[in-house]
């Protein structure tokens, strides 16, 4: 039952998009014709253009009102920006966040361990703080509230790295298994990367996916972390539904970025998901 303003405002926007827009949900059979039938591309009944402007509203709506979707606090703090986003990998989400530095270490294990959060991808600019809350392997860090602890590193290929690591927080007597996927490099023009990944972090999280998974990112790499979870859901949607959804994973999770998601953005998710259909095999189930 719809009690509150912020509902009837939900229920009205939901309803106003599918009118404007109209079902921008594809099956991947349906995406590959269009795709290569037609110069200028739909999803529903809207042009990219007509779907990029809608989304400009809503992230200028949130902008307005001086608030990020989504953000999550730690310990009260406004200097530490996590934020939960819709996953198709997880039930709970993902959790983006930035590095964290010396000073906030501790809170940033505090926070994936309130958050139930064992699955951690590290973004490539962020390893320059990598030293300030991850341990070398054989090695641990002593955080005052948690202890970490990296057992063993992995190349899993050229691009990325598997550290397991023990997290115990205070007054625990066991400690928790976490696995930390480091990327060497976020390559928008190599699709390979990002597929091994997301087939990684599947297996790992297979029968278990209540848990967010945590995305660390640098200043700078705010808009690659959405690119991120937008490409990882798009992928994930058609894995596992046979089903291709542009328009609402970027509605969904692109109010994080500074500055709008550009058209070049748009084409790279077209791109990955028609290289999704070309690579995988996805046509096993068609």
């Amino acid at each position: 039952m719809i009690q509150t303003k912020e509902q009837y405002a939900c229920v009205y926007t939901t309803l106003h998009e599918a009118l404007m827009m109209g079902d921008t949900t594809l099956t991947s059979p349906e995406f590959r014709t269009q795709r290569r039938a037609k110069k200028v591309f739909k999803m529903g009944t809207a042009t990219v253009s007509q779907m990029m402007k809608q989304v400009k509203v809503s992230i200028e709506e949130l902008k307005s009102a001086g608030r990020i979707k989504g953000q999550v606090w730690v310990n009260g703090r406004t200097d530490i920006l996590a934020v939960m986003m819709p996953s198709h990998l997880s039930a709970n989400g993902y959790l983006l966040t930035e590095a964290p530095s010396v000073t906030t270490a501790s809170l940033f294990w505090k926070l994936t361990e309130e958050q139930e959060s064992s699955t951690v991808l590290v973004l490539p600019d962020s390893h320059q703080r990598l030293d300030s809350f991850m341990p070398l392997p054989g090695d641990s860090l002593d955080l005052s509230t948690v202890i970490v602890g990296c057992s063993t590193e992995t190349s899993l290929n050229s691009d990325i790295i598997l550290r397991k690591v023990d997290r115990q927080m205070e007054g625990s007597a066991s400690s928790q298994l976490v696995h930390v996927y480091l990327l060497k490099t976020f390559r928008k023009d190599d699709n390979s990367s990002l597929f091994d990944l997301l087939d990684q972090v599947d297996r790992k999280i297979e029968g278990n996916n209540s848990q967010p998974i945590t995305v660390i990112f640098s200043e700078n790499e705010r808009r690659s972390a959405t690119l991120f979870c937008i490409l990882s859901n798009i992928v994930q949607g058609m894995k596992h539904d046979n089903e291709v959804e542009i328009y609402n994973n970027i509605r969904k999770l692109g109010h994080l970025c500074d500055n709008d998601l550009s058209q070049a953005d748009v084409s790279l998710c077209y791109d990955l998901a028609s290289a999704y259909l070309e690579t995988q095999s996805v046509y096993a189930n068609m």
